[in-house]
């Protein structure tokens, strides 16, 4: 077979999946590519520390969707302590949750200190000593918010090398929320800060390279397009790369989610409405659901087999929001 279509077919469910080197995105492939590779010889004791260590993690965004999901399975993961919350406000709001708790709550559940704002975190030992960060603030403050975690990852690379002391090299790995950023520019002024960054350490003669990190302090990037990872995905990935199918020349898919609740609400401006930049192109379902879509389909693809000559859309828009559905 020469060509073939993939017809594609989503529902709305979306579970937070695990994900292993076998399973990173082709763009952290591409960035784990970069690395200086070293073999390290390490002792049966040190190989058992490292598999029952706690991972400190610092969760940036207490709205509706962390309070519900990534608190409650951050809590009861024995391998995680949640080191930190970081929010703007002391107690935040949402219609999609009216009832969530404020910041002094939380910090007494969790038992975690509260900051509010990602700077006051840096600058506190707890935020430099953090291992990882799930980012699940509204979309337009991805891009910010993004930039300074890799640069504190870039920090603390550099003052190790500088001080040639490995053992105090701590990376930083992301989780951020779907959409990765608001406009595409911002989208690639992060992928190419952390290529920069992945090749300024490819140059160093002895560079620190964490066993499952990217770039130089920088940990792992991933955007939480949970279903990239389940086992669907990852035999519809391997099929393709097979060569069984032949070349994709047509994808065919389509996402259907019940969210009219959300879309058709006039008060739920994060979700409908542009932010301020004047940068933002609508807002709505695309924002919210088919960049879900998308990432699956760039996945299982890949990017050598799915290159867009050209890009067009077609919406249509709630005549009560204005948002795109």
């Amino acid at each position: 077979m020469n060509s073939a279509t993939l017809l594609i077919r989503r529902n709305t469910c979306s579970i937070f999946g695990r994900c292993s080197s076998s399973t990173l995105p082709d763009r952290c492939r591409t960035l784990e590519a970069l690395r200086v590779q070293r073999t390290t010889v390490r002792s049966r004791a040190t190989i058992k520390e490292e598999s029952t260590s706690t991972a400190n993690v610092v969760l940036i965004g207490a709205g509706w969707w962390s309070q519900g999901w990534h608190l409650p399975h951050l809590h009861r993961n024995e391998r995680v302590k949640i080191s930190a919350i970081v929010d703007s406000a002391p107690h935040p709001k949402s219609n999609l949750n009216p009832h969530l708790e404020p910041l002094s709550t939380l910090a007494e559940k969790y038992d975690c200190p509260i900051y509010h704002s990602v700077t006051d975190l840096l600058q506190d030992p707890i935020g430099q000593d953090m291992d990882g960060a799930i980012v699940c603030t509204p979309h337009s403050t991805h891009f910010g918010i993004g930039k300074e975690l890799i640069n504190e990852g870039k920090r603390r690379y550099e003052l190790a090398l500088t001080n040639n002391d490995e053992m105090a090299y701590r990376p930083i790995n992301i989780l951020m929320e779907k959409p990765m950023t608001t406009n595409v520019k911002e989208a690639k002024q992060l992928h190419d800060l952390l290529i920069d960054r992945a090749r300024a350490v490819e140059k160093e003669e002895k560079p620190f390279v964490d066993n499952t990190g990217i770039g130089g302090g920088i940990g792992c990037f991933l955007v939480n397009h949970s279903a990239n990872y389940r086992p669907q995905a990852r035999a519809a990935h391997a099929l393709i790369q097979s060569g069984k199918l032949g070349t994709i020349r047509h994808v065919s898919a389509f996402f259907a989610s019940p969210l009219s609740w959300i879309f058709e609400d006039p008060s739920n401006t994060g979700w409908n409405e542009p932010d301020d930049s004047g940068e933002m192109l609508g807002n709505g379902f695309a924002w919210g659901q088919s960049s879900h879509l998308l990432a699956w389909i760039y996945h299982v693809t890949s990017e050598e087999h799915l290159v867009p000559s050209r890009v067009y859309c077609a919406m249509t828009h709630s005549e009560t929001t204005g948002a795109d559905v």
